[in-house]
């Protein structure tokens, strides 16, 4: 009796929380106070569905940033020789050495894993200008990229990419590994309907540049760079 008695007071509760007018006869006779059924199950069943809602909220940002996004950057660097990694090929902007200008494009697909990690895999193309060359042609496959990033509910993304290794496609650096570290982060926004993506560069920072025979043997130090970069992107996987 008593436990009959407490399920229509709980019922009669959620009832009122969820704005609807229902009289404990109704209930009693297992009618549904929201017109969507007559029974005791369509009415949990709204209620499932209400928890399921305030999970999704109370849950971290970075869980509404899942799933793989087709992805596009453009970017233009300034480059200079170097022979260490010690070495500054900078002084904030201004160059210590002779300079070579870059511009390279990338085309992959992006993979954000819900937890702020991702990874991406890819190919770039671009031309570069070195003082004693007239210009060269390069392209890269990216076989090894990783990535931390955030999310804010206002839609604010900010990614940081960890050292990502591409091997030469063409050019002087031809089947030679290639790896880029440092570098700035790159901030933007993930659309209201989730399915696009806009990043930039709000400042850039050194980058090193290293040439490997392969993951196993020492890194030689070949550059140092300033870029900046704009990604576009769109969801090709369904939301999660």
């Amino acid at each position: 009796m008593w436990n009959g008695c407490k399920n229509l007071v709980t019922l009669t509760a959620v009832a009122g929380l969820l704005g609807a007018t229902v009289s404990l006869e109704a209930l009693a006779q297992g009618k549904s106070p929201f017109g969507q059924g007559n029974s005791l199950d369509a009415l949990q069943g709204q209620i499932d569905r209400l928890e399921n809602r305030i999970h999704d909220l109370e849950s971290p940002p970075n869980r509404m940033l899942k799933g793989e996004f087709a992805m596009r950057t453009n970017a233009s660097c300034i480059t200079v020789k170097v022979n260490t990694v010690n070495d500054s090929g900078f002084n904030g902007v201004v160059t210590l050495s002779p300079a070579n200008f870059s511009s390279f494009n990338v085309h992959g697909v992006w993979s954000f894993g819900g937890d702020g990690r991702g990874s991406r895999t890819g190919q770039s193309s671009g031309v570069g200008v070195w003082p004693e060359w007239k210009g060269i042609a390069f392209g890269n496959d990216v076989s090894e990229g990783n990535f931390t990033y955030s999310f804010l509910p206002d839609g604010t993304v900010d990614v940081h990419s960890e050292p990502s290794v591409t091997k030469a496609l063409v050019g002087m650096y031809k089947d030679k590994l290639r790896r880029a570290s440092g570098g700035s982060g790159q901030q933007g926004y993930l659309s209201l309907d989730g399915n696009s993506l806009t990043l930039g560069t709000s400042h850039s920072v050194e980058e090193t540049i290293e040439i490997l025979e392969d993951l196993d043997s020492p890194a030689i130090v070949v550059n140092k760079r300033m870029c900046q970069r704009t990604t576009t992107g769109f969801r090709i996987s369904k939301k999660p």
